[in-house]
């Protein structure tokens, strides 16, 4: 990444990252590690990674804890927002966004999520009546889902309240196929998102061993 980002106009780009550290002296070295290799003076985002247990927004806002580190980067300019992410417990990002003024949430946004985990209608929603941005992840549900199929995956999240859609691409025919449903993006109906959830709904016990973040029972209704 920071072989591409050095030859690009920076003022044209959005850099967002993850921190998984928990402690302020862990992170230290982390972000450091991260400003070499993204070889960046100022990461725009800066996401604390994977909060989905209870108790862990108390222990990275302690006074040694991540957060409080993060906040002196974004004292000194280094870091202009800050984010938190995780895969699995809806409810518990939804208490947590209550709790610290992040600006961005980071949440499964995919339709198998949605009728698996919904964060859709429980922690996105709260974060967005708290004026955060939405980002939506695991699109594709991990590569599962059928060639075929993805224009639709695309299309379903897109159509959510969300602001930027994270999505995976592994070759450049991905690319460009994802560029096409981005130029002639529609949001879809009503009956065309159900279709889309009935695919996702058949598609998780073929594919449950490698959707690692869905709870073994479903959660959504």
């Amino acid at each position: 990444m920071g072989l591409a980002l050095k030859d690009r106009d920076r003022d044209q780009l959005f850099v967002a990252t993850k921190c998984l550290a928990r402690s302020g002296d862990d992170a230290k070295r982390e972000l450091a590690a991260s400003f070499d290799n993204l070889q960046v003076d100022t990461i725009d985002l800066l996401q604390v990674h994977a909060l989905d247990q209870e108790g862990r927004l108390d222990e990275v806002l302690q006074a040694d804890g991540t957060l409080r580190l993060i906040e002196e980067y974004r004292q000194a300019g280094k870091v202009r927002f800050i984010g938190l992410t995780g895969h699995t417990a809806p409810e518990v990002f939804s208490r947590m966004v209550q709790e610290y003024d992040f600006d961005t949430i980071l949440n499964p946004a995919g339709a198998v999520n949605r009728v698996w985990n919904d964060f859709i209608h429980t922690s996105m929603a709260t974060a967005r009546r708290c004026d955060m941005g939405v980002i939506g992840m695991k699109i594709m549900a991990y590569g599962q889902v059928p060639a075929s199929d993805r224009p639709q995956y695309v299309h379903f999240s897109l159509s959510q309240d969300i602001d930027v859609a994270i999505i995976g691409m592994d070759t450049i025919e991905q690319v460009e196929e994802n560029i096409r449903v981005a130029e002639n993006f529609v949001p879809l109906s009503e009956a065309e998102q159900q279709a889309v959830l009935e695919k996702a709904l058949e598609l998780v016990p073929a594919a449950k061993k490698e959707l690692w973040w869905l709870p073994e029972q479903r959660l959504a209704s």
